[in-house]
């Protein structure tokens, strides 16, 4: 409501630019399953990274002609890049072709059976997705710009720890559920879960520590002033600790999917929007943008854990109990490492370790906070694996 003339200009011709390309999105998530179905992962599991490299080139080459529409631009090219290279690789080795559509009877109507509950669930994670920017416009100017640059380190975090590593569980699941081969299943995901949080809770406390640099070194420049650095830092470091939930839970939801049990993850999904709706009234407030972001994070915990119990409570033989051991460990051995990293003298030592702040001298001090955590993280799983040697996985 509060939203600033220009912004709201911008996103209104933001929107009208980028509708098509965000439809051709649709071309390139269905080539991706057919992929992902044939068994091919390799090529689906690199667009993400293409993604990426894509729409940062743009933003180097055009930034200064186009401004803001260099990213316009960068999204673009990426969704074409990505419709060629994906059917034109599902061409090559012969999983699509041209052929008249065929529709067994009664098809359809499974099909939508299966499919409004997950539409809503993702209508309902979407607006999910505005909530904060919502109740950031009624807050000081830039806290809606600080939100978006911190989501986008976020989400850059999530494609890497999960996009590839979610489409291939799913598949594998989904055999050995149907397959009923329950234990096999239960040790698969364990296993999984193990790796995945071996990487993502030091990865995510390391990104936190270092969301200071991390800002001053990717956006501190023209406008963009230390005011706003400091803003979108601590944004940035509550935001980046909610990473290794969203991970888990992607992972867990494929799990949902493997069971058909789609109604219960829409209303999970309700869950998780309802809840940032209350955290951002009682929390906006009090402490701001800060607030807003603690919110995201304490909703998608809750949201996860919610998302065990429900597992738990269906009896069909998975071992919930050591998913959450696995978790609830790579979470305590992350908040021990920050209690070292704050009460330890690392902190301290950590920011006179240069004069003053400068490129060269932000990427090292980043790099001596991560290393310090990633040491400390890496001792504690080693410890723990000594303690509890890890189940064989499948």
């Amino acid at each position: 409501p509060r939203l600033p003339e220009v912004s709201r200009l911008y996103a209104l011709k933001m929107v009208k630019v980028m509708a098509l390309p965000g439809l051709v999105l649709l071309a390139v998530t269905m080539a991706k399953v057919t992929l992902n179905l044939s068994r091919r992962f390799r090529v689906p599991a690199s667009m993400p990274l293409l993604n990426t490299v894509v729409m940062l080139s743009a933003v180097l080459l055009w930034r200064d002609s186009l401004g803001i529409w260099s990213l316009v631009l960068g999204f673009s090219i990426s969704t074409l890049l990505r419709v060629i290279i994906l059917f034109g690789y599902a061409w090559y080795r012969g999983i699509v072709g041209c052929a008249r559509p065929a529709m067994p009877a009664k098809t359809l109507s499974r099909f939508w059976s299966l499919s409004w509950m997950i539409l809503v669930a993702q209508v309902l994670l979407s607006i999910n997705g505005y909530v904060d920017k919502f109740f950031a416009s009624g807050l000081e100017a830039g806290s809606i710009s600080s939100i978006a640059y911190s989501m986008n380190i976020v989400n850059l975090g999530v494609m890497l720890f999960f996009t590839s590593l979610g489409v291939v569980m799913f598949t594998k699941m989904t055999e050995l559920i149907a397959e009923q081969k329950i234990a096999a299943c239960s040790d698969y995901i364990e296993d999984n879960l193990r790796r995945v949080t071996r990487l993502v809770v030091p990865g995510a406390l390391g990104l936190s520590l270092c969301s200071v640099e991390i800002v001053r070194v990717l956006y501190q420049r023209g406008a963009f002033d230390e005011q706003d650095t400091v803003r979108t830092a601590a944004v940035l470091a509550v935001y980046v600790l909610g990473v290794p939930a969203l991970v888990i839970n992607g992972m867990v939801s494929r799990i949902f999917h493997s069971l058909q049990r789609l109604r219960d993850k829409m209303w999970l999904a309700a869950q998780f929007l309802v809840t940032n709706v209350v955290g951002n009234i009682l929390l906006v407030k009090p402490l701001g943008i800060v607030g807003l972001a603690i919110s995201s994070t304490l909703a998608i915990n809750l949201h996860l854990a919610l998302s065990f119990w429900f597992l738990h409570r269906y009896g069909v033989g998975l071992r919930v109990g050591h998913f959450l051991t696995t978790v609830g460990i790579a979470y305590a051995i992350g908040i021990s490492a920050a209690v070292i990293y704050r009460f330890g003298g690392v902190q301290s030592w950590a920011d006179d370790l240069v004069s003053g702040p400068s490129l060269w001298g932000d990427i090292f001090t980043a790099s001596a906070r991560f290393a310090f955590v990633l040491v400390v993280c890496a001792a504690g799983f080693v410890l723990v694996r000594y303690l509890r040697p890890s189940r064989r996985s499948v």
